[in-house]
């Protein structure tokens, strides 16, 4: 599995959702945001290209560009009220999914302990 697999597999199963709904047509909200926040981890912790990412969820870069941009404008948000409530869940969602990425990271790194002895 490729790492970018590994984020949307992480983001989808975070969400409830899966995998295969982040990588299709759906538009309903709740599918968009894991896939925009998908994109968005795949950028940040990847360093992609915005047209390897829309290649990875059958899109076009411009949607890539667009969906790690609305992210990174709410992530970056002062909102005040409901809007900087719901920008701070994302933000611990993030959060979570980091820790769980960097946590499968870390297991993976670990010897086999049936292989020691």
């Amino acid at each position: 599995m490729s790492d970018a697999d590994q984020i949307i597999e992480t983001v989808a199963a975070h969400h409830g959702l899966a995998k295969m709904l982040l990588t299709n047509t759906g538009r309903l909200q709740h599918i968009v945001l894991a896939r925009q926040t998908a994109m968005y981890l795949i950028r940040k912790r990847l360093k992609l290209s915005f047209q390897q990412i829309g290649l990875a969820f059958n899109r076009d870069h411009t949607t890539a560009l667009h969906h790690t941009t609305r992210i990174t404008s709410i992530l970056n948000s002062n909102w005040q009220g409901e809007a900087g409530e719901i920008a701070e869940l994302l933000r611990q969602q993030i959060a979570a999914i980091e820790r769980e990425l960097d946590a499968q990271r870390s297991r993976a790194c670990e010897p086999n302990s049936s292989m020691q002895t």
